[in-house]
């Protein structure tokens, strides 16, 4: 491949981020945006993840923007990249945007399929630092690492367990219903080696 064929590759690349959700503001920020949609897209075959919009990777580009141009998921089945953007919304220029696991979305869409019949939707997906830091939550959240998510209060946390989807659970004290689920077995972040046989629980007050 020239020089020239690739820098067309990369600025459709470009484009096509920026059309699912990614700010994109330079080389180094179309290479880590390149690097997260590797991590993430679950419409096909995994993805190698090397920063490069590579032939299968730029197959898989062209497919999930065709799909957003008609209306569908982008990411997976039923979920889009855009969902689990930072909610920060830019205000912080070190925000990444959009990092969210491909095996978290496989997790999302059995729970989707299981308890969720009309749809399920992303209350809290990706979160950088200083979002994370205003919301209250921990140092070391697993929204940093993309691999966490905030649902709406329909399953009860022990079921939930038994289905072995996730490998940190959160609910709510007064329904024991789950409104926190990640898969920090995957993350890169799991110092106490927690596994979805043998996940985290923890109870939120409200």
């Amino acid at each position: 491949m020239t020089i020239d064929t690739l820098s067309r590759v990369e600025l459709s690349a470009e484009t096509i981020l920026i059309r699912l959700g990614w700010r994109i503001r330079g080389a180094a920020e179309l290479a880590r945006a390149i690097t997260a949609f590797q991590c993430g897209w679950n419409l096909g075959a995994r993805l190698t993840v090397n920063s490069v919009a590579d032939p299968a990777t730029r197959r898989a580009l062209l497919l999930s923007e065709r799909a957003r141009a008609n209306g569908r998921p982008t990411a997976s089945a039923h979920f889009s990249f855009a969902e689990f953007a930072c909610k920060c919304r830019g205000r912080y220029p070190e925000c990444r945007r959009i990092w969210v696991r491909r095996e978290l979305l496989e997790s999302l869409e059995v729970l989707r399929a299981r308890a969720y019949p009309s749809g399920l939707t992303i209350v809290s997906g990706c979160r950088c630092a200083a979002w994370n830091r205003d919301r209250g939550g921990v140092e070391s959240s697993q929204h940093l690492f993309g691999a966490a998510a905030d649902v709406p209060k329909v399953v009860d946390w022990r079921t939930l367990t038994r289905w072995r989807l996730f490998a940190g659970i959160g609910w709510s004290r007064s329904t024991g219903l789950a409104r926190h689920v990640d898969r920090r077995d995957v993350s890169g972040h799991n110092p106490r080696g927690r596994t979805l046989e043998r996940p985290a629980r923890w109870i939120y007050a409200s």
